[in-house]
């Protein structure tokens, strides 16, 4: 029960920057065995899940919204908007910008 208290906490705290020490914190279990829950139940890190939740978030809010990649990387819980596009580019191969065109483009072809 205590890892789905973690993904809610991680996902409805996302804005304010958390990380891993702030879910351990918040659970009150140590760094190793909440690691090694995330590891078993969804084969990923605390770090990576968290990376995860914000890359799902800032892809939603490109699609959905006209919000600046500015305004994104503040939701999505990056200090600023060049450390978001760096971790944006690291995963998918582009910026959040070239990113949304491509995005849009592929749902215009869809519909």
């Amino acid at each position: 029960p205590w890892l789905s208290d973690a993904l809610i906490y991680i996902k409805r705290n996302l804005a304010r920057g958390i990380c891993a020490a702030d879910v351990i914190a918040h659970l009150g279990y140590s760094h190793t065995a909440v690691n090694k829950a995330f590891k078993a139940e969804l084969g990923t890190t605390l770090h990576e899940e968290i990376i995860s939740c914000r890359l799902k978030l800032a892809c939603s809010l490109l699609r959905k919204s006209d919000k600046t990649a500015a305004e994104i990387s503040l939701l999505c819980g990056y200090p600023n908007a060049q450390h978001f596009s760096r971790a944006f580019s690291a995963v998918f191969h582009l910026p959040p910008d070239a990113w949304r065109k491509k995005a849009n483009l592929r749902d215009e072809k869809q519909t």
